[in-house]
């Protein structure tokens, strides 16, 4: 069973902490499983030589050549040549993203492609956002009933025709890019999927639970204890983190912040988050009463996402608000 990452910073950065962690969540979750390292030429030396431990956390590292580019083109032109530069079949991992649960039935199914809904939506039209439909129209390709899929997590199987659709994914990604001068790859995804017929299944949200659309969507999805299915007890999180993220509202956030100041894993909170049923920050009795309200709302609202952010003082003054003006 095989995990992939793809690694193109250098150092101990914000970037570095997320793989590190997730390489970390794969072990303690699935420790049968064997963890690859995609990086790029020109970032290995500086890895080797940096503080940064990652390529001893692996056990296998493929080091490949790229074009000249940023580290998010670097990135996307071995995201979109996976199913061709890693033998099959293995499952590719988003550096921001926990596993939590087995992993061991996604290899057991029997198609060259897998992977989850965008935004973890059921409707197409709420699965894309603007930026990427003017993509797709920029490279002539119709937006269907077809569900537009995350590439966060996503299974190749190794078969011949997971290779070929993996050529043409890059090939609609170059397109995309040298129109669009976008280095986003899911158009050229939706658009691969709209010119190869492929053996695809779509896995469960459960398997990629992309925790912070909360904030964004409403659902009406809740289990038999009220909680929203989106997150709740998820064999994935992915968390859409980001440096330029201001709240921090998940421990998998502050987990990184602590491995950067740190530059150490914390094994033992590692294996606490995992065995927490849901992604959102905590640290007592109190925050957990407001995470219940949470985990029961349609919508993660501004108020709510203050206080698991840490801002108690700020969450207050906005309940406070709200209360003065319904009078």
């Amino acid at each position: 069973m095989k995990i992939v990452f793809i690694h193109i910073t250098a150092g101990n950065d914000f970037y570095s902490a997320m793989i590190r962690l997730s390489i970390a969540s794969v072990r303690a979750s699935n420790p049968e499983a064997t963890i690859t390292l995609l990086i790029d030429h020109s970032r290995y030396n500086k890895v080797e030589n940096s503080r940064n431990f990652i390529v001893n956390e692996v056990d296998e590292v493929l080091v490949q050549h790229t074009p000249d580019g940023t580290p998010a083109f670097k990135s996307r032109y071995l995201k979109t040549n996976l199913g061709k530069l890693v033998d099959g079949p293995f499952v590719f991992l988003d550096s921001d993203t926990f596993v939590r649960k087995s992993l061991k039935s996604v290899f057991q199914s029997h198609f060259d492609i897998a992977g989850c809904k965008n935004l973890n939506r059921k409707k197409v039209h709420e699965q894309i956002n603007g930026r990427d439909l003017a993509i797709l129209e920029g490279i002539g390709c119709d937006l269907s009933d077809r569900d537009y899929i995350n590439s966060g997590v996503l299974f190749f199987s190794g078969t011949e025709k997971s290779k070929r659709f993996s050529e043409i994914w890059h090939q609609e990604w170059l397109k995309s890019y040298s129109i669009s001068k976008e280095i986003v790859d899911q158009p050229a995804l939706y658009s691969a999927f709209s010119k190869f017929e492929i053996n695809f299944k779509l896995l469960s949200d459960d398997f990629n639970s992309q925790v912070k659309t909360r904030f964004w969507f409403k659902t009406s999805e809740f289990n038999s204890k009220g909680y929203s299915n989106l997150e709740w007890d998820s064999t994935i999180w992915h968390f859409f983190a980001s440096i330029e993220e201001l709240q921090i509202t998940t421990e998998f956030e502050m987990a990184v912040n602590e491995l950067l100041a740190k530059n150490k894993l914390d094994e033992i909170n590692i294996h606490r988050i995992l065995k927490r049923n849901h992604p959102w920050r905590s640290s007592g009795f109190l925050d957990e009463l407001v995470i219940d309200k949470v985990l029961k709302s349609s919508k993660i609202n501004g108020i709510l996402k203050l206080w698991i952010s840490g801002d108690r003082i700020g969450a207050m003054k906005e309940w406070l608000l709200n209360r003065f003006y319904r009078f």
